[in-house]
């Protein structure tokens, strides 16, 4: 009875030896998996923290870009007001200057009806130029003459102010307008020429 408690006994031991083997076989091998795990997670955590630092430093690339860009367009956007403010002030500088040449050309046509002062004169071949004296002006026009004998005209032109006549083209060509005075618009010039 005892021996046969004590085979019995002997048995469920070795049972529970194999058991107990066989767990701790489980047991490693589930260690060593979880350790992969582990690992593979620690790997997934760094590539995560690398492509958050590259899609930061991409970012911060795109931002940079668009600032630098925004920046060019202000500035472009500057110089164009200011291109435009230039186009303004020559474009206002052109209209008082047509207006001028006009109102000079209408004196002039006046000047050359027969109602306005004309001398007539008779002379050897012979050119001249006009030129023009502070507070009233004279303007004299002599064209080329024949050998023998031909016709020269003078023709007289006035301004109280600071713009006067300064050159007209005997052929009617153009007409330049000189400006004696100190005061004078933005990016303007002294002399100015109308081609007609």
């Amino acid at each position: 009875m005892k021996e046969a408690s004590a085979n019995m006994a002997q048995g469920e031991l070795r049972e529970s030896a194999l058991t107990i083997e066989s767990l701790t076989a489980q047991l490693v091998d589930l260690q060593k998996e979880t350790h992969g795990w582990r690992e593979r997670i620690a790997e997934l955590e760094a590539a995560l923290v690398k492509e958050k630092n590259t899609s930061r430093k991409m970012l911060a690339d795109k931002e940079r870009e668009v600032a630098e860009i925004q920046a060019k367009m202000q500035q472009q956007l500057h110089e164009y007001e200011e291109l435009f403010d230039v186009k303004l002030a020559l474009d206002m500088e052109i209209n008082i200057y047509r207006k001028l040449l006009e109102g000079e050309e209408e004196r002039l046509k006046l000047s050359q009806s027969p109602s306005s002062h004309e001398t007539m004169s008779r002379g050897s071949s012979s050119s001249g130029s006009v030129r023009t004296t502070q507070g009233k002006r004279k303007r004299v026009d002599i064209g080329e003459q024949n050998a023998s004998s031909s016709m020269s005209k003078v023709h007289t032109a006035s301004a109280t102010g600071p713009i006067y006549t300064d050159e007209i083209d005997r052929g009617g060509k153009f007409i330049c307008l000189q400006n004696s005075g100190t005061e004078r618009a933005p990016h303007t010039a002294k002399t100015a020429c109308l081609i007609m």
